[in-house]
């Protein structure tokens, strides 16, 4: 992962594909794993707010599939 964006995409893949509790768990580790090291040196972005911002665009994208 090159960027911010590609760790919210993967987390969002994540929560997405049905691979259940244990599966997004070990997609936080990786992802964080994958933040810490485009963050070396300040972290800019913390895993939390990565999270919330993949949880975010899963609802939108629940709510446009079940409305739409």
């Amino acid at each position: 992962m090159q960027s911010h964006e590609d760790i919210e995409l993967f987390l969002e893949m994540a929560m997405t594909n049905g691979g259940g509790v244990e599966h997004i768990k070990q997609a936080f580790l990786v992802a964080e794993k994958a933040r810490a090291k485009l963050d070396k040196e300040n972290n800019e972005i913390s895993l939390n707010d990565l999270i919330a911002s993949a949880i975010a665009k899963v609802m939108t994208n629940q709510k446009s599939v079940q409305f739409g």
